[in-house]
Formats: C-alpha cells, sequence, structure tokens
C-alpha cells in the first residue's frame, strides 16, 4: 500500500482505509461475524447452577444413596428420584451446552431442529412446572431458531 503524507494525516481517509481492509461492499452483511456467543454458555451456566443447586438441596439424598452402594437406590424413593434426575438433567444441559458453544465458537449455524426441539421441550416443561428454569429455555430456544433463521435468510448455511 503506498501511503502518502496526505493519507496519513487525514483521518476519514485512514478510517476509510481501516474499513476497506476489514470489509467490503461486495461482502455485505455477514452474520458470521456478528454471532454473539451466548446460547451456549447459557446453557452451560444453568446447567451448573442445577448441579449446585442439587448438590446442595439433595444432599442428603445422595448421601443414603452412595451410603446403601448406589446399585438400585434410586427405584420408589420420591427424595432419590428428584436428586437423580437434578442431578442428570444438569450434567445434560452442560453437556449440550458445550456442543452448542462449540458451534459458536467456529461461527457455524446451529442445527435448526435443535431450536425447534428446546422450544417444545421447554414449553412442555414451563406448562408442567412454571415454577422452574424452563423459562429460560425458551429464550434460548427463541434465540436459536432466529439465528439460523437469520442464517438462511444470508445463505451462510
Amino acid at each position: 500500500m503506498n501511503l502518502t503524507m496526505k493519507t496519513i494525516f487525514d483521518k476519514s481517509t485512514t478510517a476509510d482505509l481501516i474499513i476497506k481492509s476489514t470489509t467490503s461492499e461486495a461482502d455485505g452483511f455477514n452474520p458470521k461475524k456478528h454471532m454473539k456467543k451466548w446460547m451456549g454458555r447459557a446453557i452451560i451456566l444453568t446447567g451448573v447452577v442445577h448441579l449446585i443447586y442439587g448438590i446442595t438441596v439433595y444432599g442428603t439424598a445422595w448421601s443414603e444413596m452412595f451410603h446403601n452402594g448406589l446399585f438400585n437406590t434410586v427405584d420408589g424413593n420420591p427424595a432419590h428420584e428428584a436428586a437423580f434426575w437434578f442431578i442428570f438433567f444438569g450434567f445434560l444441559m452442560v453437556i449440550q451446552g458445550g456442543l452448542i458453544d462449540g458451534f459458536e465458537n467456529k461461527k457455524q449455524p446451529l442445527p435448526l431442529f435443535l431450536g425447534w426441539s428446546l422450544l417444545a421441550l421447554s414449553v412442555a416443561g414451563a406448562v408442567m412446572m412454571p415454577a422452574s428454569g424452563w423459562w429460560f429455555l425458551i429464550v434460548v430456544a427463541v434465540g436459536t431458531i432466529c439465528r439460523q433463521s437469520n442464517a438462511e435468510n444470508h445463505h451462510i448455511i
């Protein structure tokens, strides 16, 4: 690039050079550059909160299950069943959040079925358990669907 003294001291020209070096008009809007990484991390955080809460609230149940050797200690005991599902669902959320975060880190569009599946699951969960965290997953599901729709509209899938 040939820089003259005028180019160096002219702020608008310098700004134009910076903009033109990072984008081109032919590129147009590129959603990959503007994707915010929040969905996977939000699900991971929710899973971690689930795990911490589950260990805190169901600590006694887990102690009983470990004391009894874990094998078949969930069956028929409502406290043990709740402890098991609360903790295991937390682990599943961390795993799923990690998968979504991986897509987001690579700036790859998320599979559309993922958003719709999360939405169906979270709406059913919110209807059946209104005083729960399912409402938060509805936001993540809608974000996933909107991001994929945006990607399709800009032909990046």
